[in-house]
């Protein structure tokens, strides 16, 4: 594995964490004991679940970028291959 390999991947690994920690608030505050106390602060409610919604989105994005470039710069054997991302893009401009 490569150096840029080795990277992407400790990249694609903390983003990953990321996501798990993200999911276990978003259950940590869905349940029905925590759920009824925030309510009670709807702007305190909208704020965590955008802060949340905006770190998945992120985290999908960093993600997904990576993988786009690994596809591009990096050999096959690259773990990009392993998510089906091919190098063949065709885009077309109109």
């Amino acid at each position: 594995m490569t150096e840029q390999n080795k990277i992407v991947q400790k990249l694609i690994s903390t983003l990953h964490r990321i996501s798990s920690e993200e999911d276990s608030v978003r259950k940590h505050i869905n349940t029905t004991r925590y759920q009824t106390d925030l309510l009670q602060d709807l702007d305190n409610w909208n704020q965590i679940c955008c802060s949340l919604d905006t770190t998945g989105d992120t985290v999908l994005s960093i993600e997904e970028y990576l993988i786009r470039i690994q596809a591009w710069f990096l050999p096959n054997n690259s773990p990009a291959s392993d998510h089906g991302v091919s190098r063949n893009f065709s885009f077309k401009i109109k």
